[in-house]
């Protein structure tokens, strides 16, 4: 029961509500049912004071769901920058059960700032997930122009085929993306 208000505080950003429940003593790791912790429902909800508060307490930033989702993978889905950075010390190689990593979720959503943070410290450029489609793949075939550059600019394989043969190239002209299709041909 005190997990379920230390979750719950995490998300609203309670940290007083918060600070109470770990002096009585509660795991400032204990899961829900789904694996998650109360840094996952903080960086979720983008509580950064909260994330900051709890990676201070010693929270896991490794931690993952049943689904091996992680914090680090829930801010940069959100493209919540300040929250990424909080989470300095995650690892950014993890994959969930998908085999998606926390670039492929930035890249896949549009948001640059993060891709670029992630490429800074060492994401994989060519992480393939279950389909091998990789993150340039995905934000081509989203139409997220400053994530594909900021890619190609890292070095990303543009050449990288997907499981059934179709490429960074191919997902953009087919979404008629034209501004991406004109950056991957001249890069």
């Amino acid at each position: 029961m005190n997990a379920e208000l230390l979750h719950a505080s995490a998300a609203l950003g309670d940290l007083c509500s918060a600070a109470k429940i770990l002096q009585a003593k509660v795991d400032v790791n204990a899961r829900d049912l789904n694996g998650a912790t109360a840094l996952m429902r903080a960086a979720d909800a983008g509580q950064k004071l909260m994330v900051e508060w709890l990676v201070h307490k010693r929270a896991d930033v490794d931690a993952h769901t049943n689904l091996n989702t992680t914090a680090l993978m829930l801010a940069a889905q959100n493209g919540d920058l300040s929250i990424v950075r909080a989470l300095q010390n995650a690892d950014v190689g993890k994959k969930d059960d998908e085999a998606r990593t926390a670039l492929y979720f930035a890249a896949g959503n549009g948001h640059s700032l993060v891709v670029k943070y992630l490429i800074q410290q060492k994401a994989d450029l060519n992480a393939r997930e279950v389909l091998s489609w990789t993150a340039l793949m995905i934000a081509s075939s989203e139409g997220w122009y400053h994530s594909v550059k900021r890619l190609l600019h890292a070095g990303a394989d543009m050449d990288a085929r997907s499981r059934d043969g179709g490429t960074a190239l191919m997902f953009a002209s087919k979404n008629g993306f034209l501004n991406i299709v004109r950056a991957l041909v001249e890069s």
